[in-house]
C-alpha cells in the first residue's frame, strides 16, 4: 500500500530553488550527441540521472506523485508508478533539455515540428498583439528558434525569475545564439512593464508567459482549477495581462509526438481562451478562475496523452499531499 504524507512546511518556492546547470555540462552534453547522436547521449548520461533520482527526495516526491495523478484520472500503466516509471520520467526530462539547447544552437529546424491550430495567428492584422501562455512541458525553444519562418510579429517571453538571464549567460558563454526572441525577467508586472507590454501588443508583439507557475512570495494573483482529476493553483497574471490589454488570450502546449509513426519529434498545438476578453470589475475574479479552467482542460487534454512530457517538478496543487516514494 502506498502511504501519503503531507508536504513538509516552508517547502522552497520553486524560483528559489537553483538549477544545476555548467557551461562545461552544456558544450559535453553538445558534444557527446553531435558525436554519437541521441542513444549514446542517454546511455552515457544514465548513471547522472540515476545519482538524482536516488539523491533528490523531492524530485522523487513530485514525479511520482504527478504520474499517479494522471495514471488515476486516465489510466495509461497497468500499475501505480514506481522507481522505472519516474526514472523514464527523468530521462524525458534531460532529453529534453538536451533538445532546448539543439533548438538554440539551430541544430533542430521546423522538419522536427509539427505545429497544429495556428490559424488564428494566420489570419491576425499586422498590428494584432496576442498573450500566449504556455506551460512547462515540452521543448518549446524549438517553436521559438523557427518562430521567423511562422510570423513576423515580435515575440517576448516574460519569465518570473533570474533563471531567464542565467540562461542567457550560459548560451552566451556557450557561443549559441538565442535569435530574435526577446527576453524580459520580471518579478511582477508593474505599471512600467504593463505600458511597455501595451506598447508592443499594440504594435502586434506576442507576449509569451508561463501559465502554470505561482509568482514568488505571494498568494495573491492565483486561482483554484480542476486539473487531473483534483484542484491545482495557477497564476492569473497572464490572463488578468490580456483582460486589461483587451488582446486576445491564447495558449499552445508542447509534446512529443509519438515514436515508429513517421512524425516530426515535437508537437505544438494552440488554442483560443478568448478572443476579445471583456469583463466588469465586479466579475474580473470570475472571469480570471474561468480562463484558467480552459487552459488548464485544454492543457489537461494534451498531457493525458503525453505525461512524460510534463516538468513542473514543483508542488503546485491546492491539496498538498503527495505520495510517499518508497526510498523516503
Amino acid at each position: 500500500m502506498t502511504a501519503e504524507f503531507p508536504k513538509p512546511p516552508k517547502a522552497a518556492h520553486w524560483a528559489r530553488i537553483n538549477e544545476k546547470t555548467s557551461i562545461a555540462g552544456i558544450k559535453f552534453l553538445l558534444a557527446v550527441e553531435k558525436a554519437f547522436g541521441h542513444t549514446p547521449f542517454t546511455v552515457v548520461l544514465g548513471p547522472v540521472l540515476l545519482f538524482y533520482w536516488l539523491s533528490d527526495a523531492r524530485l522523487r516526491r513530485v514525479s511520482l506523485d504527478w504520474l499517479s495523478t494522471v495514471n488515476r484520472h486516465s489510466p495509461f500503466l497497468p500499475k501505480p508508478p514506481g522507481h522505472w516509471e519516474g526514472l523514464r520520467h527523468l530521462t524525458r526530462f534531460a532529453d529534453t533539455i538536451l533538445d532546448k539547447f539543439l533548438a538554440s544552437a539551430g541544430r533542430l529546424d521546423e522538419k522536427s515540428l509539427t505545429v497544429e491550430n495556428d490559424r488564428m495567428f494566420r489570419e491576425d492584422a499586422a498590428e494584432q498583439g496576442a498573450i500566449i501562455l504556455t506551460s512547462h512541458a515540452g521543448c518549446q525553444e524549438l517553436l521559438s528558434a523557427v518562430s521567423g519562418n511562422f510570423t513576423s510579429h515580435e515575440i517576448v517571453v516574460l519569465q518570473h525569475t533570474a533563471h531567464a538571464r542565467e540562461f542567457q549567460e550560459l548560451l552566451d558563454k556557450a557561443g549559441i545564439y538565442r535569435g530574435r526572441i526577446r527576453w524580459i525577467e520580471v518579478t511582477g508586472i508593474s505599471p512600467a512593464t504593463a505600458m511597455d507590454l501595451a506598447e508592443r501588443v499594440d504594435a502586434g508583439a506576442y507576449v509569451i508567459i508561463a501559465g502554470d507557475r505561482v509568482p514568488v512570495g505571494s498568494d495573491k494573483g492565483r486561482t483554484s482549477v480542476s486539473f487531473m482529476g483534483r484542484e491545482a493553483l495557477l497564476p492569473t497574471g497572464g490572463a488578468l495581462l490580456s483582460l486589461l490589454l483587451h488582446c486576445p488570450l491564447r495558449m499552445m502546449t508542447a509534446t512529443r509526438n509519438p515514436v515508429g509513426e513517421g512524425l516530426p519529434r515535437y508537437r505544438v498545438r494552440f488554442e483560443s481562451i478568448d478572443e476579445a476578453p471583456r469583463a466588469a470589475r465586479g466579475k474580473r475574479e470570475e472571469w480570471l478562475q474561468n480562463a484558467m479552467q480552459t487552459y488548464a482542460s485544454h492543457l489537461e487534454a494534451e498531457l493525458v496523452k503525453s505525461p512524460y512530457d510534463w516538468f513542473n517538478f514543483f508542488d503546485f496543487w491546492k491539496n498538498e499531499t503527495v505520495e510517499k516514494s518508497p526510498l523516503e
